[in-house]
């Protein structure tokens, strides 16, 4: 009972103090690896912060996490929903072009691979052109 309270007071605070959904978004890592320090992962307290607080970037990381768990179907889906947040960020594609890799989808690799390489972005920077770059070279030696 006590860590549902604290986890819902944690919320609870970030939504008061954070001004943007940007804003909560770093309140809510800072506040993750605090309690993370000695603990595992705990994906299922995560779970409930991404429903609480549906943001692009943490259904990312979520991905990430599951993905680094071998948790492939969860990790497809919160990097499709953060695509769906925001469909000009590179990001949730790479995590889903990484997931559909770890899954053995060449198929769908390849389509996700494609729109990543043929989207427009706002701006371009080192994490999108190294996206891109290893879309691009995955490509050559897929197709």
């Amino acid at each position: 009972m006590g860590r549902r309270f604290s986890s819902a007071c944690l919320l609870a605070a970030i939504y008061r103090r954070g001004k943007t959904d940007r804003s909560r978004y770093t309140l809510l890592c800072e506040a993750w690896e605090t309690m993370r320090r000695g603990e595992e992962t705990d994906l299922p307290r995560l779970e409930r912060w991404a429903e609480r607080l549906p943001i692009a970037e943490f259904y990312v990381d979520l991905g990430d996490l599951y993905l680094e768990n071998g948790r492939t179907a969860a990790a497809v889906s919160c990097y499709a929903r953060a695509s769906r947040m925001i469909p000009s960020r590179l990001r949730p594609y790479e995590g889903l072009w990484r997931a559909c890799l770890r899954a053995g989808e060449m198929d769908s690799a390849a389509a996700v691979a494609r729109r990543i390489v043929s989207m427009p972005v706002k701006v371009d920077n080192t994490t999108t052109i190294r996206i891109r770059r290893q879309a691009e070279e995955w490509l050559k030696t897929y197709e």
